[in-house]
């Protein structure tokens, strides 16, 4: 495990190269730690801790992760008749059931079940923290159960989310009396003033 000190100069490497290419080629920081992969995984082997470049006030830091302290483990309960995978990712930590009983799950069922339930939280419309207990959906980006039959106004005055711009608003459509047939008179109309001598097909 490599000292603070080295840890430091390690770290103050990694800033001045990031700003160089950002200076260079680009500000975007996924193409910065793009740049930088094989540094950023030199820093993790030296030090067990990962480090990625991050946009910070304006500026550019480096946001260090220490590896040790996350993980990935299968427990038995007390009496060995359950299995858990616990983990702790991203400074989360995860707890699934993977077999009681004849209940058994595959690696592939767990794997997709996390999957689909990463893509349901990732577009959950609203903190799930703030809201409370309720039943989400699993049509990703879908409000939950308690908002079932409210318009979408009155989901943006419980929620505090605001329509989004192109949403139809009840109530609001444009309103016009200009039947089919008139509106095509309307558009000969438009070509004859301006002159056109373009031919209009003939009706089928």
């Amino acid at each position: 495990m490599a000292s603070k000190k080295q840890i430091d100069i390690l770290l103050s490497n990694i800033l001045s190269t990031a700003k160089i290419i950002c200076d260079a080629v680009s500000d975007d920081v996924v193409v910065i730690n793009e740049k930088m992969k094989q540094l950023l995984e030199d820093f993790t082997t030296e030090t067990g801790l990962s480090a990625s470049v991050v946009k910070c006030d304006g500026g550019l830091d480096v946001m260090v992760v220490d590896l040790s302290k996350y993980y990935v483990r299968t427990r038995y309960n007390t009496d060995k008749s359950m299995l858990s995978l616990k983990g702790k990712l991203s400074g989360v930590p995860i707890d699934v059931k993977v077999a009681k009983g004849d209940e058994v799950f595959t690696n592939k069922q767990v794997a997709d079940a996390l999957a689909e339930l990463s893509t349901i939280v990732a577009a959950m419309p609203i903190e799930m923290v703030a809201h409370g207990h309720d039943d989400w959906k699993r049509t990703p980006g879908e409000y939950p159960k308690t908002f079932d039959g409210m318009s979408e106004h009155e989901i943006a005055e419980a929620t505090g989310v605001p329509i989004a711009a192109d949403a139809e608003v009840p109530g609001d459509e444009v309103a016009t009396d200009i039947e089919p047939e008139d509106a095509a008179d309307e558009s000969v109309d438009d070509i004859e003033s301006a002159g056109s001598e373009a031919e209009l097909p003939e009706a089928q």
